[in-house]
C-alpha cells in the first residue's frame, strides 16, 4: 500500500480529517511521516490502527481505554488483547443494562401519563389544575407538602401478599444493607429483568417508593427508599434484616 495523505485516508475510511487530526493530537494515531511540505502520510499499519480505533469507539469505549488497548494490540499476543478487552466490554454491558432498565421504568411512567391524559374529559374551556395529567393521580395541592403524599398501597390483601412473596423470592440470597431512608440489595445481575418488572409494577400501586438500579460487573445493586411512615410496607415487601455487618 502506498502512503496515504490525510484526505485519502479520510475518503477510504469515512473518518473526517478533523477527527484524524484530533486522534493525532491525543496520541492515538500519529502520522507515519510527513512530506517536506508538511503533509501527513499514513501507511497500512496506521490504517489498521484507525480501523481498531473506530471499532472500539462504536462500542462506546473511552479514548483512554482505546489508547491502553492499542498499546497491547501492537505489542502483545492476541490472548493479552482479549484479557484487556473483556473487562472493558463487561463494563459497557453493565452500563447498557442500566440504561435499558432506566428506559423501561421511563416507558412505564410515560404510558401511565398517557393513560391519565386519555381519561381526561374533552372540554371546550381552558384547562385548570385538575388537568395536570403528569401528576400520577395526585391533586396539585398535594405537591405543596410532599410529606402529605399518599403512602397507602392500592393492592388488596391477596394481591399484597402475592407481591410481597415475589419480592422475597427475587431478593433471596442477596446481601442487604441499610442506606439513608431505605435499604440496598446486591444481587446477581441476571436478576435485573425480574427486578425491573417488579419496580414497574410498584409504580402503579406504590408510587411513593423510590428505586434505583446500579450495575457493577456481575452484580446489580437495587436501592429502595421511602418516606419514614412507609417503613412497614418496605418491611412487608423485602423484610427488615440488615446484612451489612
Amino acid at each position: 500500500m502506498t502512503a496515504l495523505r490525510i484526505s485519502e485516508l479520510s475518503r477510504q475510511t469515512g473518518v473526517p480529517p478533523s477527527t484524524l487530526r484530533y486522534y493525532e493530537h491525543v496520541g492515538l494515531l500519529p502520522a507515519t511521516e510527513r512530506t517536506p511540505s508538511g503533509y501527513r502520510l499514513y501507511d497500512e499499519h496506521a490504517r489498521q490502527r484507525l480501523v481498531f480505533i473506530e471499532a472500539a469507539k462504536r462500542l462506546k469505549l473511552s479514548l483512554a481505554s482505546i489508547g491502553d488497548l492499542l498499546t497491547v494490540w501492537e505489542t502483545d499476543p492476541c490472548r493479552s488483547v482479549k484479557g484487556r478487552l473483556r473487562p472493558a466490554l463487561d463494563q459497557r454491558i453493565s452500563e447498557a443494562d442500566a440504561a435499558l432498565a432506566d428506559l423501561q421504568v421511563l416507558r412505564g411512567q410515560l404510558a401511565s401519563a398517557r393513560s391519565r391524559l386519555d381519561n381526561l374529559p374533552d372540554r371546550d374551556d381552558r384547562c385548570d389544575p385538575d388537568c395536570a395529567f403528569l401528576l400520577d393521580g395526585e391533586s396539585p395541592s398535594s405537591l405543596v407538602d410532599v410529606t402529605k403524599k399518599r403512602v397507602a398501597c392500592s393492592l388488596d390483601g391477596d394481591q399484597y401478599r402475592d407481591r410481597a412473596e415475589q419480592w422475597r423470592e427475587v431478593v433471596a440470597g442477596g446481601s442487604r444493607s441499610r442506606v439513608p431512608g431505605g435499604v440496598a440489595f446486591t444481587l446477581p445481575a441476571e436478576r435485573a429483568p425480574e427486578l425491573t418488572a417488579l419496580i414497574l409494577a410498584e409504580q402503579n400501586c406504590c408510587a411513593f417508593l423510590d428505586f434505583a438500579l446500579r450495575f457493577n460487573g456481575a452484580t446489580v445493586v437495587m436501592t429502595l427508599t421511602t418516606p419514614d411512615h412507609a417503613d412497614h410496607i418496605v418491611a412487608d415487601l423485602v423484610g427488615s434484616g440488615d446484612d451489612s455487618r
